[in-house]
């Protein structure tokens, strides 16, 4: 992954990997101490609410693009 398309946000997604990574790792305190409910009360809080849903999402979609090339490159060995 380039750290040149951190502008880019992928279509159905709220925020770009690179956000994500960044604000789950800034606001790991918030999501370990407060209920998801209070997560919702402030912009920054639902960022960090953001951020957390996004990332496990993004990383699906980078390891399934990985495997469906794995898999073509076996099909050729």
């Amino acid at each position: 992954m380039s750290w040149h398309e951190d502008k880019i946000i992928p279509k159905g997604h709220q925020m770009s990997m690179k956000n994500a990574l960044q604000v789950v790792s800034m606001g790991i305190f918030f999501k370990l101490m407060l209920p998801d409910w209070i997560l919702k009360l402030t912009k920054r809080l639902q960022t960090i609410r953001i951020a957390y849903n996004e990332l496990p999402v993004q990383i699906a979609h980078f390891t399934d693009i990985d495997r469906y090339f794995l898999n073509v490159i076996i099909q050729y060995l």
